[in-house]
């Protein structure tokens, strides 16, 4: 069977290497996958996402993953759900690895209330800090809409409050990217 062409990972054939190639291609196929991952996770410096329980105490968050994390890499992802509501600005560890600030996604302190105990969380860590993807129940309190924000557009199509170069404005469908570089994430 020929070596399938592969760029990313939704090009790799299951099938492949059948069980009547040669072991050569074999490895040939591994170097394949290892290109999709490549370039799929451009960019990546260490561990894409993590998960874990919370093992901290109040403002001092504490992610203990299944296997533990050589490194904070730029870009990467952490889940956690705390233990304990926090009551002012705070901090998550992953590892042991060093406390990282938590910012909400316009980058502020995350204030009292922020991270609630129970609930998911995602953010991304920045190569400083790690930045909140979602806004809290409190950001959206303490927002002030008025005459200066454009109007919402009405339909059934999703929108974001987006402001980018100082410019703020509703987004359809915006892509992960633009997201991410409206709210100063990368």
């Amino acid at each position: 069977m020929p070596l399938e062409t592969v760029v990313h990972i939704g090009d790799l054939v299951v099938t492949n290497p059948a069980s009547n190639d040669p072991k050569s291609q074999g490895d040939d196929h591994l170097r394949n996958i290892k290109t999709a991952l490549a370039n799929d996770f451009a960019g990546y410096t260490g561990a894409v996402c993590v998960a874990g329980a919370d093992a901290g105490v109040v403002n001092a968050y504490a992610l203990a993953t299944a296997a533990p994390l050589p490194a904070y890499g730029t870009k990467m992802a952490a889940v956690f759900s705390p233990v304990v509501t926090n009551n002012g600005p705070s901090t998550l560890n992953i590892s042991g690895l060093g406390p990282k600030v938590i910012r909400r996604i316009d980058g502020t302190d995350v204030i009292a209330g922020d991270l609630v105990a129970g609930l998911l969380y995602f953010a991304l860590y920045n190569g400083t800090e790690f930045r909140l993807v979602s806004v809290t129940k409190q950001y959206i309190d303490q927002l002030s809409f008025g005459a200066s924000n454009p109007a919402q557009p009405g339909g059934s199509t999703t929108y974001f409050l987006s402001t980018l170069n100082g410019v703020t404005s509703w987004v359809a469908n915006p892509t992960p990217d633009y997201l991410l570089m409206s709210q100063g994430i990368f």
